[in-house]
């Protein structure tokens, strides 16, 4: 069994997409490559020369076909690159940030349509805190909050109350501009990061029993938390009358 994914032409972390991997229902002039990730087993099997399937045709093994998609040149790879991969994912959900809120007047991010709902003004606050804490414990500064303003943590950090005043959140343009900010300097020192480093104790016991080591909390902000947080903010929009952004 073979894992592949259609991932765009760009060493650039900050333009290839998780949003973009989504994208793909209609016709694009991008160019893409396909990067095939074996599984272990696959590649033992394959060394054996041995392989599951029908019986060998003349008296020869034939090696599995992994269709390719018309337009997709196939790109093999040994191994997945986890760390390119998840630094791929972060840039994908800046890039959905933005778009997100394109069109949408400041003075309305701070909208409640309904019990439950996560407005854009508190979401983006968030995640910019998010990335700011773990990029400040990855560089070992402690509780500091790397590019990301101290007073923010008092509307956005987890617990705080979620309210529908616009003016007690920043303005939207300096939030989209601190979140791209802090999306640099987190990806700057993810990737700079040693292993070891990686692999030390998160250093806030409160959060260590959901991610033990410096690496896990990295890969949970950077892979999973946004795309989560986003997800509130696309229901958002369609709850205030916006509807979806355009794939």
């Amino acid at each position: 069994m073979a894992y592949s994914l259609n991932i765009p032409r760009s060493d650039d972390a900050a333009t290839a997409a998780m949003g973009v991997l989504s994208r793909r229902a209609g016709p694009s002039n991008r160019t893409y490559r396909r990067i095939e990730c074996p599984s272990a087993r696959f590649r033992a099997s394959r060394a054996a020369g041995r392989r599951r399937g029908p019986s060998p045709v003349g008296g020869r093994l034939r090696q599995p076909r992994i269709p390719t998609p018309s337009g997709v040149a196939p790109v093999s790879a040994p191994a997945c690159d986890h760390r390119s991969f998840v630094l791929r994912l972060y840039g994908g959900t800046l890039d959905r940030a933005g778009r997100l809120v394109e069109g949408v007047p400041d003075e309305r991010w701070a909208e409640l349509p309904h019990d439950g709902a996560k407005h854009p003004a508190w979401a983006l606050t968030h995640l910019c805190l998010a990335s700011g804490m773990v990029d400040a414990h990855l560089r070992g500064e402690g509780d500091e909050l790397g590019v990301v303003p101290a007073a923010w943590a008092a509307v956005g950090m987890p617990g705080a109350d979620l309210v529908a005043d616009r003016s007690a959140y920043p303005a939207g343009a300096e939030l989209l501009e601190v979140l791209g900010r802090a999306h640099a300097a987190l990806a700057a020192t993810y990737r700079a990061a040693s292993d070891e480093r990686l692999a030390a104790e998160f250093p806030v016991e409160a959060y260590r029993a959901f991610f033990p080591t410096l690496g896990d909390a990295a890969t949970y902000v950077m892979a999973y938390h946004e795309g989560y947080h986003l997800g509130q903010v696309s229901q958002w929009r369609r709850a205030v009358g916006f509807g979806p952004i355009a794939d």
